[in-house]
């Protein structure tokens, strides 16, 4: 790394006073040293700052030096010797936040003063390896039916006040809080222990740091400290429920690969809105199993519980499913279905309601599904580019899941990063690894992470991209334009022609698109299949009358990118849509032209 310390400015300084008036150069932002006066009287907001900023100094070298008693003009003022003892106690229980200790404090007092300053090692701890389960969850459903305010519950170990509380730490945007609606896609992670207790709850506890000093506290666990106490991770991601933000809600879906679906319905609704029925499509055609959470019984009498039940109920039976409607700890089956829905009634607000618990024990529960399980050679490293940041300093961090083999933080392979616009990979360097937050030395197949890569310009990474291990020139990893699917007809105000324009979401990868062709059509609503035969050359015969797809089709069509090949394998989940059309399904076949 470029312009970060290795050593603090004491390390070498011999004498055990400091000359009056002395200075430091000024505090530098993108350095690993920091300058505090007094870190005295704060509050748990401030704590939560500090915290924030020292993972901002560790990262990189995982090291940080702390200069206390000195501005960040960095005149050395010094504190008095109680004052001093204080502020070093203060920054121990910021070093537990950021799962970091205090290597070495060194004392120096300023001459003909009995004032003092401290120079303070912090390291990081580096875990080497997380061996974690993670299962996500997409939480789904219309709007004002409750999502964010159940995962906030969930993570902060309190009810709801009835007024949006427990929602507030779900929402990222001004207008989010405002309008009291989710518009984006947020991440939730909730630790387990073995009994299945929610780890990451607020607690109070007694506290003792280095110094010998302890007090009570209540706070929210950082991340590092939430990954040592669980043994399991349930990422619960929030997508936004109303119609405007659709568009969002879908591209989430397609892109965090959910191994469950928790459809939330509100017991005050009269109908299911057709968002919701879309949603329990959606995972039935992607054989992801699925989940009800009935939120705000305590305001509705039991006969409007039947009632919105019995209109569940109909749907299911419907699209093939069966409900099983689960209200205390014995129904809960040990295994996930993909033929069964289990409803489990809760309330956010109702401390005597056991819903809360029952679901918490129904997430613990849940195995990995094996539907997106691969069949992997630990030597070939598949990562999968979901999202990508430019942090001062650090550089391009890409964000996603490793489908394949294993990357070691000290790794001096060279990686391949693509394809691009051209359908070239390009090699990189993997600098170092984070798994939820936390930096550790390795990263195993089926595990998300984050890592930070250099030897590419920023504008060259999209999402969608791979990194692989060995050359693409010599190895299967190569990108296509056109595509073969089976798709169903998800919604749709008219035929759907050939040649109709949209977007293609697969997995990652969103790119502008044409349904080119379809190839055969298995209608559910007219009974009959027709085959639309090609001659060798690829060519289609030529009909009088084109042949399109309506809602309710199941069908195999061609869809062609229109901007650059991407990498797809068989049996990626897909979703083409354009307004009101939503088309979705599975790669089939890669069409090399």
């Amino acid at each position: 790394m470029e312009n970060v310390n290795q050593v603090g400015f004491f390390h070498d300084y011999k004498d055990i006073y400091l000359p009056t008036k002395f200075s430091l150069p000024p505090e530098v932002e993108k350095d690993n040293i920091e300058y505090k006066y007094k870190l005295k009287n704060l509050s748990e907001e401030r704590i939560e700052e500090l915290a924030t900023q020292m993972n901002w100094r560790l990262t990189g070298t995982g090291n940080a030096f702390y200069e206390i008693g000195v501005e960040d003009d960095g005149s050395c003022v010094g504190l008095s010797k109680e004052d001093l003892k204080v502020s070093l106690r203060t920054l121990g229980r910021v070093c537990k936040r950021v799962h970091a200790t205090i290597v070495t404090v060194r004392e120096i007092q300023i001459q003909k003063s009995n004032n003092y300053i401290a120079e303070v090692w912090i390291r990081q701890k580096l875990a080497e390896h997380l061996h974690i389960v993670e299962t996500r969850i997409a939480v789904l459903g219309d709007t004002r039916v409750g999502k964010s305010t159940l995962i906030g519950v969930f993570s902060q170990g309190e009810l709801d006040d009835g007024r949006g509380k427990a929602r507030l730490n779900m929402l990222r945007h001004r207008h989010e809080i405002l309008t009291g609606r989710t518009s984006s896609m947020t991440y939730e992670v909730l630790g387990f222990d073995e009994s299945g207790n929610i780890v990451n709850q607020k607690t109070r506890q007694k506290s003792e740091d280095i110094f010998g000093f302890g007090d009570d506290e209540i706070s929210r666990k950082m991340w590092g400290d939430i990954l040592k106490e669980s043994v399991k991770v349930v990422s619960l991601i929030d997508l936004a429920g109303h119609e405007k933000y659709v568009r969002s809600t879908l591209s989430g879906f397609m892109q965090c690969k959910p191994d469950y679906a928790l459809v939330v319905i509100s017991a005050l609704s009269e109908n299911l809105s057709d968002l919701t029925k879309e949603h329990f499509e959606m995972s039935r055609i992607f054989h992801i199993p699925i989940i009800v959470a009935l939120t705000k019984v305590d305001l509705v009498d039991d006969e409007n519980l039947l009632r919105i039940l019995s209109k569940i109920e109909r749907f299911a039976e419907s699209i093939k499913f069966k409900i099983s409607l689960v209200e205390n700890l014995n129904q809960l089956e040990p295994t996930a279905s993909l033929s069964v829905i289990p409803i489990v009634p809760v309330s956010c607000t109702d401390s005597t309601h056991k819903g809360l618990e029952i679901l918490q024990k129904l997430l613990f529960n849940l195995p990995k599904n094996e539907q997106l399980a691969l069949n992997t050679s630990p030597h070939e490293v598949e990562f999968l580019i979901e999202d990508i940041f430019e942090i001062y300093q650090i550089g391009i961090v890409v964000a996603g899941k490793l489908n394949k083999g294993f990357i070691n933080a000290n790794d001096q392979r060279t990686f391949y990063i693509g394809p691009d616009r051209k359908g070239d990979y390009r090699p990189i360097k993997i600098n170092s690894i984070h798994c939820q937050r936390v930096s550790v030395n390795l990263l195993k197949e089926d595990e998300s992470g984050s890592l930070a890569i250099f030897g590419v310009e920023r504008s060259v990474v999209r999402k969608g991209m791979i990194i692989v291990s060995s050359d693409p020139k010599l190895s299967p990893f190569k990108s296509f334009f056109e595509i073969e699917a089976e798709v169903s007809v998800l919604s749709s105000r008219k035929t759907i022609f050939p040649n109709h324009k949209g977007f293609l979401h697969i997995g990652a990868v969103k790119q502008a698109a044409t349904l080119k062709e379809v190839v055969k059509i298995m209608s559910t609503e007219r009974d009959k299949e027709v085959s639309l035969k090609k001659s060798r050359s690829g060519s289609s015969l030529k009909l009088t009358t084109p042949i399109g797809i309506n809602k309710g089709d199941r069908a195999t069509v061609n869809f062609k990118f229109s901007v650059s090949p991407e990498y797809v394998t068989k049996g990626s989940r897909l979703l083409f849509r354009d307004g009101n059309v939503k088309i979705i399904g599975f790669v089939t076949q890669i069409i090399e032209r």
